[in-house]
């Protein structure tokens, strides 16, 4: 993410861990992957996009996982992700997800993420 300039990055070990920070700090972008404990990426996209408390229920979200699937990807996509990325994901394609969500966070599929048309 330094390639792209931004003046900080946040970590957080979890779901809770995540909206911990979001609570505490506004953030321009959240990179998340789906299968984490104890709450996992749904439970975390799902109160972020839906949450009466939610501190940021627009913000741009682009999901990771190592079982991003044809049949995960639009599960991923209703719940409210902008992109989805699977596992292992190479340089450029990050780096290009990041910046098409950033400049138009619509919900998009990076070309060839998933492996399949």
């Amino acid at each position: 993410l330094g390639l792209l300039g931004p003046s900080s990055v946040l970590e957080a070990g979890c779901g809770q861990g995540a909206l911990h920070v979001l609570h505490r700090q506004p953030v321009d972008l959240m990179i998340c992957d789906w299968r984490m404990n104890p709450m996992d990426g749904e439970e975390l996209v799902r109160h972020i996009r839906t949450s009466p408390d939610s501190p940021c229920p627009f913000l741009p979200i682009i999901a990771v996982s190592a079982f991003a699937s044809e049949d995960l990807a639009p599960a991923m996509y209703s719940l409210g992700v902008n992109a989805v990325l699977a596992k292992p994901i190479g340089m450029s394609q990050f780096l290009g997800t990041v910046r098409k969500v950033v400049t138009h966070p619509v919900r998009q599929i990076a070309p060839g993420a998933l492996g399949f048309a």
